[in-house]
């Protein structure tokens, strides 16, 4: 898949929340994450999740929040 195609799903995707806190918390996340941070963040985020167990849920909202904090 070419990167405009990932851009433009990423989009929709965003633009299909409602919920202002959660936006908030995209913003100031990608805001202060440097495109390297970044990339390590969800690569090992992505890895836990295929090691987890698929039936179970995870939130990482409250990790990310205060990872954020720390920054």
């Amino acid at each position: 898949m070419d990167s405009q195609n990932l851009k433009n799903k990423i989009t929709d995707r965003i633009n299909s929340i409602s919920n202002p806190e959660l936006l908030n918390n995209i913003q100031q996340f990608l805001n202060n994450t440097s495109n390297e941070d970044l990339h390590e963040i969800l690569e090992a985020v992505n890895s836990k999740l295929q090691h987890d167990n698929l039936g179970e849920e995870k939130d990482y909202t409250s990790y990310i929040k205060e990872w954020v904090k720390s920054m």
